[in-house]
């Protein structure tokens, strides 16, 4: 590649895990040449090869920084670092850094002093029981509320906690807040508090002992605990995370798989799977009551998981019309802002009532 051949002399070494850096001193290059570099790496390194019989596809993501006159080693490392978190979430592309990316290098390193400060918690959401009209379980959900009183979007932070391996500090805090909301004489002792794990955590070797150990430290009864893990984890590796699963299982954890129908297919996996629940993504309940081909897959759906007898919660429910076709096609279990949305665990009312047409929803 021609412009490869322009970067000399560079230094190359491995910053960890999956990461390389390379530094070289390139005076006077513009935006679009340092994207064409970009590009050029990717290309360089997509490629494809055998280990023990097996074909692997090889690629690459790549952020780059350039620097200025007050830059330091730690600050083109955060925003390289911040460029190439970016990058990532399209796999095989490159990012140059500018000061519109400066925001994620900011959340970056203020991110564990927000550990330290106590600043990131959880809030829970309820899932209902239609019919009992009650709260039947609660999902804990990450927040984030800067001194400032701003509000950090978890779909901002939660991806930042991943990338710089702090996903089982993010898991070990949220636990933390779970353990007040079961410990509370106002919580039923039949509630189960569901907790998101990462990807990332479950690639661990010995992720289920790992977690058990969490929950034993904070004094967290196993059975009052369910893990949720997405449909991305779910067809990664189903084989040894069947295993993971089974060991989390044999002590009382229940098992769900998030976001349901977001863009993979597990149905294939679902039978060898040790799993509770499963909840239908958003994706497939928004406007479900006027989007007939939504509701051929989801009564599809629904029917299978009943033969495989598992657990149906819809998420994202937002509209009596979504409850109401849901309810009359076997789905009584749901959760959303039509009910409430996630909120500080001294909040929340656990004597539901019905929603009907006539009440308005709650944004």
């Amino acid at each position: 590649m021609p412009l490869l051949t322009e970067v000399s002399p560079f230094e190359l070494c491995r910053f960890g895990g999956d990461e390389f850096v390379l530094s070289a001193a390139m005076a006077n290059r513009s935006l679009s040449w340092f994207e064409g570099l970009g590009k050029a790496i990717i290309e360089a390194v997509d490629s494809e090869m055998e280990i023990n019989g097996r074909r692997h596809e090889v690629g690459v993501s790549v952020g780059i920084t350039t620097s200025t006159p007050d830059s330091t080693l730690d600050t083109l490392l955060l925003e390289a670092d911040s460029s190439l978190l970016l990058a990532k979430r399209e796999r095989g592309t490159a990012v140059v850094y500018n000061r519109d990316i400066s925001r994620t290098g900011e959340l970056v390193h203020a991110l564990p002093t927000a550990f330290a400060n106590g600043e990131i918690c959880a809030h829970i959401q309820p899932v209902i029981d239609i019919h009992a009209g009650a709260v039947l379980h609660v999902e804990a959900l990450a927040r984030w509320n800067l001194p400032s009183g701003e509000k950090v979007n978890p779909d901002m932070f939660i991806p930042l906690v991943e990338s710089y391996g702090l996903a089982e500090r993010l898991t070990t805090t949220v636990l933390g807040c779970v353990q007040k909301v079961i410990n509370d004489p106002a919580t039923p002792p039949a509630v189960r508090v569901w907790v998101n794990v990462s990807p990332r955590e479950l690639d661990v070797a010995n992720f289920a002992e790992r977690f058990v150990s969490m929950l034993q430290q904070l004094d967290v009864p196993p059975i009052r605990i369910g893990l949720e893990i997405t449909e991305t984890a779910a067809v990664r590796d189903p084989e040894r995370l069947a295993i993971e699963l089974r060991r989390l299982r044999e002590v009382g954890i229940g098992v769900a798989i998030d976001d349901f129908g977001s863009g993979y297919s597990t149905l294939g996996h679902l039978r060898f799977l040790p799993v509770d629940v499963v909840k239908l993504d958003r994706s497939l309940i928004s406007h479900i009551d006027t989007d007939t081909a939504n509701q051929h897959l989801v009564i599809g759906i629904v029917g299978l998981l009943g033969e495989l007898g598992m657990d149906i919660v819809a998420e994202g429910v937002e509209r009596f019309e979504e409850q109401e076709w849901l309810v009359e096609h076997g789905v009584d279990r749901v959760q959303g802002f039509l009910f409430d949305q996630p909120m500080a665990p001294r909040d929340i009312s656990w004597e539901h009532r019905r929603i009907t047409r006539r009440e308005p929803v709650r944004l």
